[in-house]
């Protein structure tokens, strides 16, 4: 209820007129007893034989301090009464006393700690003077009211809490409110050891803490009676004290429903409208109250005759539909007759049985003057005015029926004041978890009940919604009011009552808990929609999704939108629900249920308090039920629900850990149905129609039956059988279809989790095997006990973890790897959360923006033993790319159940660093054939190709220019190539041979006998370098500088530019060694993987897996260890070489890689075959070696073994023509398959394709330049780029080159190809015209001559004129293609260098310009001039496509001044297309090109405001070269007053900013680009 206001001056003149009264009295006193006005009282201390000392029990001690000369008012407490019993054993505590000064002492035996010491500060004991000092172990202090507190855990600097209870405003300050509390506790360390003190004193005083830490109580008056009581927690401290106080009282069912109130209902009609559309919205509402306003003039026990003269029926109505009537009454009774001027008989009783309240002489009532006027006070300690209060609410009772009487209370949406939508909205989700939950505010502000809001309203939706989880929860929070009334247990509970041992929940006072289980996490600030919330250790589920959350023990970005809290099941709990309605009278006859929420063991329990929900003293009468839940040995079954009371089928879907990504049923009532009717996954176990009656046990049990997709193989060796999958202490299911495993791991197989220490920057974790299962049979396989987790959060945007032994070193993988020497990331600007799981241990990372788990390895089997690790995750979502190099039929991997084997091998196909930036001429067409004959059908081959005027810039000699096959060798039938070689490069062109393992001496290969035969029979022993060691590296340089530039013989020096390494898996064409291998086991491991020819073991076609090799720093290693590494470790050491030896870039191509193999080479996707599949195999291999951060990538066009049919190759050659590695390659004794080696025809499409790639070279290499520098893609999945569509989530025929050209290569016989358009404008590269298509398939015509090419609107691309070769091509003029989007725009850049030069752009020697097109301007602009071409290049030409109405003029700029331009404009209004001839616009320097559209062809719509300010005139808007059309401009315009959550000052830095801002001109325009993708917005 309200109270009288008063002005600002009335307030202060009151206070100062109060304080000079105050003052006055007390000298008037002083002056006529001659006393002082604090006489300091210094107790004797007689000495009391410790054995006759009383304690009351073993963990609480009484201490009080009176005066032995003066009887003093001590607080008549109804269950605190004097001790009488017999001392207490087993104390916890110690209390000695101090002498002189006189001090008390109170310690804990356990530990020591000095808990209560008073001997900080003088006792000081007078009349109206007492006072009180306690030191205190710490400053965890909690407690003391009734105040408004900021914060829960005290600030200890200096503050003072007064306490005397006054009407007065709950609003800030430190001001004394309504109740007096003088308890405290304090949390001594995380051990939960915990005590509090109680002072039972009531008069005035005040509570004053120090930083010492220390507490000092000031009373003015009474006794000094202390109690303090010890726990090992703090909720047993609560229990404690309210044990002494007396329990809280158990509340009537209904009374925990949703109430309303509200002062200043004006009329009962005002009332019911309020009642009936808070009814229609249908949200649970138990209780409506009415405030002073019903009373006849605001006095107790009537009501108004007129405005509410109904009032009887009403309360019926509320009765009839299962709702309560409240009615306030105020203590004050007012002395004046009622209306009709007959007496106020509820007065006249009182005065009868001199019920009041009376003046210091005893006898005469006091007056006082409150709401009705002039009043009288009841004495409540007068057992009299007991009863007479008694009989005046029977009196009322029979004339209103109401159920309930307020005398105090808290109000949701606030009291004072207009609240806005938004407060009130938060504040209703909080509220529906306030124990008492009542919606009420103040006379002359707005209604604010739900339903004024809007039916349809956010807050009525909210509201609804958690009301009917508080409905549902309502026997959960009943059965905690039912513990906190027999037990003393809190109902609100801190979340350091549970989590004392975590010192991060010692001060959260922004979330809380109900009883131990429900953790509530509120909005409490206005605009925000995420929280910063902590989530203790335990496992957690959210109520709503049953998703089981990965945070644990950490603070979590929490994503609450303005329909939703954070509310949260805690692991280890059951919670007793039922099925909501509007009203506890219907929802009490509905059926009931159960949450269970298991923990890390599979467990959980719970309870279940049930009686009437309104008979007194049921407990005590032990009228009621309590059921005892309890599940045990179950694990990973989450959010089981049983339902009491419905007929159904059993149902049970067993997907166990409740991890969804996404909720796909936000609105009510769920069920597996209506979910999968959805297409979605139901993972919450539900089991209905049990007929479990209230009142009797039961024992429920069930049988956990994996889904076949939560089975993980615990056998994936061939030939699974029983026996030898229970030795493995697996489960044994045999499976008769499908690849389902017929050998599974038991659901808590694995480690589980003994320690976690967390840090700013990452955890480590020990890890335990589950000592139920049995070693396994090997010691090789039998996983290792202990085990330790590293997890770093190395960057914002990547983290790592690492599991090893750390007893004993291990192999660890020696490549190097860019990672920050620290880690860098921050809280709150990751993108992931990390949780570590239990029983099984796994590891949980999800996506922070949208919740989504991306790894979550909490499933059976993960295993780490010397010879078979084994970790599985739970994937977010079936679209899975990457794995190999393996040969794949599909881009995205299929999931049911496949197995990919990674060993590096020769055999046929079917953070790494950033890419390596190939030469220039090395994007060139590529030829080269296993096979030549000589050098003169090189030099053949290379006159045909340039007599047919193919573009062409490589040329190879494969292992047939060497003399035996030996390495740095040359066959007499090849004594030409050095001098062919020297011409060639004459000419422009470049040459790359081939580095492999040699053959016998003399001898002639029958090539007709088996390859077993022809190892044994003619080749060579080979020894392997072993290239991790240095000296090796050193002497590899020099064997290839000497190739290149023979010391001896100069004549035969082979001025390569680029070298091909094959073979480097290794490959061996013996198995192991000649004399066969010495160690079965490694060679033929336990576990061996599924790879080609697995039953032949690790050494079939290789090394010796014990063959030993050394790292760089000395450290000997096994082959097994690091065979992967091979190849990756012959890639460097051969680009340096090469680089060293060339002084230019170069180029190397290797067969073998591993993770950063693309920083030194590029990589061709191996020997395929001449078969039509095998095209788009080769998009499948291009895009996953994108995905492996090697860019320079590609297939043998047209295939490497067997004979190339002449259509496919036809097709090959077009689709090869966009490999960024572009080689056609085939192997000895198959037909020539190079484009002059068939006819005229093919010499045209190829000729054709390779012209249109010589033409885009600049694009490609730009692109290979962003791979460089920034990690991008060349070769990109659709997907990359149209992400939002999930039909591009599958195509994998169709590819791009970076983000702006559409690759539809035909990969069959046929002449259409079915390509997807996405969701973009496109352009035809051939006819330059807008295709009209988006978001859709069709049928392309591509006739043999033609490969589909599309230009994604919104891109500009550079391009030069064609040549033969690049070192022709590099000299023609360029172009820029603006393909611009629906809006208009287009944007692009260039990278320029010398093409060969190593390291040019660490070096800064590169030209970097920038393209963007907007309202009709395209602006270049020059970032990096630090090469200058030497041919003075120049853009002569652009084309502009999409250009809907033709130039008026085309003019170009430089730095805003035009300059003189002879060119030649061309618009083709059909194809939409402006052409551009003619320019000289030099590389290097900026421009601008503008092409203003005919003034006639704008239409009104697209005007735009010339002269918006005021004194706008025709005269000074032609002058601007403007339009004059009249405008009224002299009038203020409206602007939107909607107010905004901007900050004050702007917050944002360079650095963070996502965007950035370019001020445009002629015309102004304002481009809001995003940095991280330069979408221009």
């Amino acid at each position: 209820m309200g109270k009288k206001k008063f002005s600002g001056l009335e307030i202060s003149l009151i206070v100062l007129f109060c304080l000079v009264v105050i003052v006055a009295c007390i000298l008037v006193a002083l002056l006529a007893t001659g006393q002082p006005g604090l006489q300091d009282f210094s107790p004797d201390c007689p000495a009391v034989n410790v054995a006759e000392r009383i304690d009351c029990i073993p963990d609480r001690v009484a201490t009080k301090i009176t005066d032995p000369n003066k009887k003093r008012f001590e607080v008549p407490h109804e269950y605190v009464e004097a001790f009488g019993g017999p001392a207490a054993s087993n104390l916890k505590y110690k209390v000695d006393i101090i002498q002189n000064p006189f001090g008390i002492t109170v310690m804990r035996m356990s530990s020591g700690t000095i808990l209560f010491n008073t001997s900080i500060g003088p006792l000081q004991y007078a009349d109206q003077y007492l006072q009180l000092s306690i030191k205190l172990p710490t400053g965890n202090i909690y407690g003391i009211g009734e105040h408004v507190h900021t914060q829960y855990r005290h600030d200890v600097n200096w503050r003072t809490w007064p306490i005397f209870t006054r009407d007065a405003f709950p609003n800030g300050g430190t001001h004394n409110l309504y109740g007096a509390h003088t308890f405290f506790l304090c949390l001594e360390n995380n051990s939960g050891a915990s005590f509090g003190v109680f002072l039972m004193n009531s008069n005035a005083m005040e509570f004053v803490l120090q930083p010492a830490p220390a507490a000092t109580y000031r009373t003015t008056g009474g006794i000094l009676d202390f109690y303090v009581f010890l726990g090992d927690t703090p909720e047993q401290v609560v229990r404690e004290y309210v044990k002494l106080i007396g329990m809280p009282a158990m509340p009537s069912y209904w009374s925990l429903g949703f109430q309303l109130s509200r002062w200043n209902y004006t009329s009962l009609d005002e009332l019911k409208v309020v009642v009936a559309r808070n009814r229609a919205i249908g949200i649970p509402y138990e209780i409506q109250y009415t405030d002073i306003d019903y009373m006849e003039e605001k006095k107790d026990f009537t009501y108004d005759q007129e405005k509410f003269k109904d009032l009887p029926k009403f309360a019926v109505d509320l009765h009839d539909h299962g709702q309560k009537y409240i009615i306030i009454l105020d203590p004050a009774i007012a002395i004046s007759p009622l209306l009709n001027k007959t007496s106020y008989l509820t007065y006249e009783r009182g005065m009868n049985k001199a019920v009041w309240v009376n003046e210091s002489d005893g006898q005469t009532k006091l007056i006082g003057e409150v709401w009705p006027g002039r009043t009288v006070f009841p004495d409540y300690t007068n057992p009299e005015c007991t009863n007479w209060w008694v009989e005046e609410c029977k009196l009322f009772y029979d004339q209103v029926k109401y159920d309930g009487i307020w005398i105090i209370g808290a109000d949701i949406c606030g009291f004072f004041d207009n609240v806005t939508e938004e407060l009130c909205r938060r504040w209703m989700q909080v509220g529906a978890f306030y124990p008492f939950c009542r919606n009420h505010n103040a006379e002359n502000y707005a209604p604010q009940d739900p339903a004024v809001f809007g039916a349809d309203s956010v807050l009525v939706r909210s509201s609804k919604n958690y009301l009917n989880i508080r409905y549902t929860l309502l026997p959960y929070l009943y059965t905690l009011f039912y513990k906190a009334h027999t037990q003393g247990d809190t109902v609100v509970r801190p979340l350091l009552h549970e989590f004392y041992s975590d010192d991060a929940t010692w001060a959260i006072d922004r979330q809380f808990l109900w009883g131990p289980g429900l953790l509530i996490t509120p909005v409490l600030d206005p605009g925000v929609e995420t929280v910063t919330a902590y989530i203790p250790d335990a496992v957690w589920y959210d109520y709503e999704t049953g998703r089981r959350e990965v945070w644990r023990k950490q603070q979590a970005q929490m994503y609450l939108p303005a329909d939703k809290l954070g509310l949260h099941l805690r692991g280890g709990y059951i919670f007793p629900i039922q099925q909501p309605a509007n009203t506890t009278l219907y929802s009490r006859k509905n059926p009931m249920g159960l949450i269970i929420a298991l923990d890390d063991k599979g467990q959980a329990a719970g309870d279940l308090f049930w009686d009437d929900g309104e008979t007194r003293d049921t407990v005590e009468t032990k009228n009621y039920v309590h059921y005892q839940f309890s599940v045990t040995n179950v694990t990973h079954v989450t959010g089981l629900k049983l339902e009491l009371g419905k007929s159904y089928l059993l149902e049970w879907n067993q997907e166990l850990n409740n991890n969804e990504k996404f909720n796909c049923h936000p609105s009510p009532n769920a069920t597996q149905q209506n979910c999968e009717a959805l297409n979605c996954i139901w993972k919450v176990t539900h089991v209905t129609g049990l007929k479990l009656e209230l009142g009797k046990s039961y024992l429920l049990e069930w049988n956990q039956e994996l889904n076949n997709n939560e089975k993980f193989n615990c056998h994936p060796s061939p030939n699974a059988t029983q026996q030898n999958c229970e030795a493995l202490n697996c489960i044994w299911k045999p499976v008769s279809t499908g690849n389902d495993p017929s050998c599974y791991y038991p659901s808590d197989y694995g480690y589980s989790v003994s320690q976690i220490t967390y840090t700013s920057s990452g955890l480590s974790v020990n890890l335990n095997r589950n000592g139920n299962y049995a070693n396994r049979a090997k010691d090789s396989t039998t996983p290792i006990n202990i085990l330790r987790l590293d997890v770093k959060y190395h960057e914002n945007n990547m983290l790592q973890f690492k599991i090893y032994d750390y007893n004993n070193k291990r192999y660890e993988v020696p490549v190097p790897l860019n990672i920050p020497s620290s880690p860098t990331s921050t809280y709150e600007n990751r993108l992931y959360e990390v949780a570590i799981q239990n029983n099984p241990f796994g590891i949980q990372i999800r996506r922070k923006s949208t919740g989504t788990v991306i790894w979550d390895s909490q499933v059976p089997g993960f295993t780490f033993s010397d010879m078979f690790i084994q970790i599985s995750t739970r994937l977010p979502s079936e679209y899975v790319y990457g794995f190999g190099e393996t040969e794949h039929t599909t881009f995205r991997r299929d999931m049911n159940w496949n197995t990919w084997g990674m060993f590096a091998k020769d055999q046929p196909p079917g953070l790494i660093g950033r890419p390596v930036m190939p030469p220039y001429w090395a994007l060139g067409f590529q030829l080269c054939r296993y096979g030549y004959k000589n050098d003169i059908e090189i030099s053949d081959l290379y006159e045909a190709m340039k007599a047919a005027r193919i573009p062409y810039d490589v040329q190879y000699a494969d292992i047939d220019y060497m003399d035996r096959q030996l390495d740095f060798t040359l066959s007499p039938n090849f004594t030409g190539l050095p001098a062919l070689v020297d011409r060639m490069k004459k000419e422009g062109m470049r040459f790359i041979i081939i580095l492999v393992w040699p053959d016998f001496p003399n001898v002639v290969v029958n090539e007709s006998l088996d390859w077993d035969t022809q190892v044994q029979l003619y080749r060579a022993y080979a020894a392997f370098p072993d290239f991790f060691r240095n000296t090796t590296a050193q002497w590899w340089q020099r064997e290839i500088r000497e190739y290149h530039t023979n010391p001896n013989q100069p004549e035969k020096s082979v001025k390569f530019d680029g070298l091909w390494i094959d073979m480097n898996e290794p490959a061996s064409f013996v198995h192991g060694a000649v004399e066969d291998c010495r160690n079965q086991e490694l060679n033929n491991p336990p576990y061996m993987p599924r790879l080609e020819s697995q039953s032949r073991g690790l050494n079939h076609k290789t090394l010796c897996m014990e063959s030993e090799q050394f790292l760089p720093d000395g450290t000997p290693v096994r082959h097994y260890d690091v065979h992967n590494l091979y190849g990756w470790s012959h890639t460097k050491p051969t680009y340096d070489a090469l680089q060293s030896t060339t002084n230019e870039r170069g180029i190397v191509i290797t067969r073998s890689t591993y993770p950063s193999s693309g920083k030194w080479a590029g990589h061709w996707l191996g020997d395929n075959t001449a078969a039509w599949d095998q095209l788009y195999k080769s998009i499948i291999g291009m895009m996953e070696f994108s995905l492996f951060g090697i860019s320079y990538t590609g297939a043998d066009i047209c295939g490497f073994f067997n004979d190339a049919e002449y259509y496919m190759c036809a097709r090959w050659m077009q689709l090869g023509a966009f490999y960024p590695f572009s080689r056609n390659h085939n192997t000895i004794g198959t037909k020539r398959q190079d484009p002059v080696a068939f006819d005229e025809q093919f010499e045209n499409i190829s000729r054709d394709v390779l012209n249109i790639r010589y033409t885009l070279l600049p694009y490609l290499y730009t692109l290979m330049y962003e791979a460089h520098v920034h990690g991008s893609t060349v070769v990109r999945p659709v997907l990359h780029e149209f992400v939002e569509d999930k039909k591009t989530w599958d195509v994998y025929k169709q590819f791009l080159w970076g983000p702006a050209l559409l690759i539809s290569p035909v990969l069959e016989n046929a002449t259409s190809v079915l390509a997807y358009i996405p969701n973009a404008r496109w352009y035809d590269y051939y006819t330059e015209e807008y295709i009209g298509l988006k978001g859709q398939s069709y049928n392309l015509s591509a006739p043999l001559e033609h490969i589909n090419l599309h230009i994604r609107g919104g891109y500009i691309i550079p391009w030069q004129d064609p040549a033969n070769n690049t070192f022709y091509s590099r000299q023609n003029s360029m172009g820029l293609t603006v393909a611009l989007d629906d809006n208009g725009f287009a944007q692009g850049q260039l990278y320029w260098d010398d093409g060969k030069s190593t390291d040019a752009y660490e070096q800064g020697a590169y030209l970097l310009e920038t393209f963007n097109a907007s309202q009709s301007v395209l602006e270049i602009k020059v970032l990096n001039n630090g090469y200058t071409d030497p041919n003075n290049l120049k853009f002569d030409e652009i084309k502009i496509l999409g250009v809907v109405r033709g130039p008026l003029a085309v003019t170009v700029k430089q730095n805003g001044v035009t300059v003189p331009s002879l060119h030649n404009v061309n618009y083709d209004a059909t194809k939409e297309l402006l052409h551009i001839t003619g320019l000289q616009l030099e590389l290097g320097k900026p421009y601008s090109v503008d092409w203003s559209s005919q003034g006639s062809l704008v239409e009104d719509n697209e005007k735009f405001n010339c002269y918006p300010d005021s004194g706008a005139s025709e005269e000074n808007c032609t002058a601007r070269g403007c339009i004059w059309q009249i405008y009224d401009a002299n009038n203020k315009r409206y602007e939107v007053p909607v107010p905004l959550f901007l900050p004050s000052t702007p917050t944002s830095t360079e650095a963070g900013r996502l965007y950035e801002v370019t001020i445009k001109n002629n015309p102004f325009g304002i481009q809001i680009r995003r940095k991280s993708t330069g979408t221009i917005m």
